[in-house]
């Protein structure tokens, strides 16, 4: 019997179909095998192996000291950057693993809905029968694709509809007979089922090293921070260092333009000044506060040596003017009580030069 070509036609559109369908579901799946055959465990035998060395590592970067060098530093940085994608790359993973369960749990579903909808059907349309079986097809195949990491899955039962296609009315009660007999049913629930376990199990058991990178990633971060403001610093100190003889230069014009700026005032209130030392110790005073908050900023003086250079220039300076302005108060008070000699002074022809006594 010779084949039209109005049979022909259908049936070469449905293998084309049919072989899309395929490499799309290839195509879904291929993240989730990435996963699988990327995955960051791979250099660990067992969940305690991998918690047990990020833990350890988590506790060396806490204790390891900060690096004073800077070249250290940067290259301690390059390092890190790496270590933390790795670390990073543990989370990224369970979340892509995550995914691929929803996707698997998802195809489980449209399978069971397309056995139902294959149950009632009555081959009185060819048409409908091979749609719903390309659905079948194409749902397992997808399913088989995500957990091709997982050979210990037996499909024989999914795959036992006949095909590749319902071209016949024949074709169409023998797909019914099998997905109608009470074992497919029990097969189906037993393998999801086991599906379903073995992925839960999985997440389970690897989610407190899931905990354990997370924390080492954490520890990773605060890290290099502190290495960035510790080579921020030493920058600062190689800034300040450099200008240092610029900054001088400056502080030495500013002492001169302070003494020639006396000139401007009173003789009188210029000799006080200088005889007094206030010009000396005003510039002696800005050299010091100057060099003392350069050296602070860059970070080559400490709080605490900080604090006690300027508590001791703030006492020396209140110190002066306090005690000057007390010696100051002293003397307008001696004058003010020393006055002429309230005896009438005896001219000198009234003296008795005999015995010295003034009649």
């Amino acid at each position: 019997m010779r084949v039209g070509w109005n049979m022909r036609i259908p049936s070469i559109f449905i293998l084309l179909f049919s072989t899309i369908s395929l490499f799309a579901a290839q195509g879904i799946a291929q993240q989730f095998q990435g996963m699988q055959s990327q995955s960051p465990y791979s250099n660990y035998s067992s969940p305690a192996d991998a918690i047990a060395a990020a833990q350890q590592r988590t506790r060396e970067v806490a204790n390891t000291p900060i690096p004073k060098n800077d070249l250290a530093i940067t290259r301690e940085l390059d390092d890190l950057t790496s270590e933390i994608n790795n670390a990073d790359s543990v989370d990224r993973f369970e979340k892509q693993n995550a995914e691929g369960n929803r996707l698997v749990a998802d195809q489980l579903t449209k399978i069971n809905s397309t056995i139902d909808s294959i149950k009632i059907l009555t081959c009185t349309d060819i048409d409908v029968a091979e749609s719903a079986h390309r659905d079948y097809v194409r749902n397992v195949s997808r399913l088989r694709s995500l957990l091709n990491a997982y050979p210990d899955f037996n499909f024989d039962t999914l795959f036992s509809i006949p095909g590749p296609q319902i071209v016949n009315q024949e074709l169409c009660n023998q797909m019914l007979d099998v997905v109608k007999k009470p074992t497919f049913d029990k097969d189906f629930t037993t393998l999801t089922e086991e599906i379903t376990k073995t992925l839960t199990e999985n997440a389970t058991q690897w989610q407190p090293a899931k905990d354990a990178f997370a924390a080492l990633s954490s520890a990773l971060k605060q890290r290099k921070a502190s290495l960035i403001s510790a080579l921020n610093n030493t920058s600062s100190q190689m800034q300040i260092s450099t200008m240092l003889p610029y900054i001088l230069a400056v502080l030495g014009v500013s002492c001169i333009v302070a003494i020639g700026a006396i000139r401007l005032f009173d003789e009188n209130i210029q000799m006080e000044w200088v005889v007094s030392g206030q010009v000396i110790q005003f510039v002696t005073v800005m050299v010091l506060l100057s060099v003392i908050t350069a050296l602070g900023l860059s970070g080559i003086l400490q709080e605490n040596t900080l604090g006690t250079l300027l508590g001791g220039i703030a006492g020396y300076v209140l110190a002066q003017g306090v005690g000057r302005a007390t010696a100051r108060d002293v003397s307008r008070m001696a004058a003010l009580h020393s006055g002429p000699d309230p005896r009438p002074k005896t001219p000198a022809s009234q003296v008795d030069t005999s015995s010295g006594k003034v009649p």
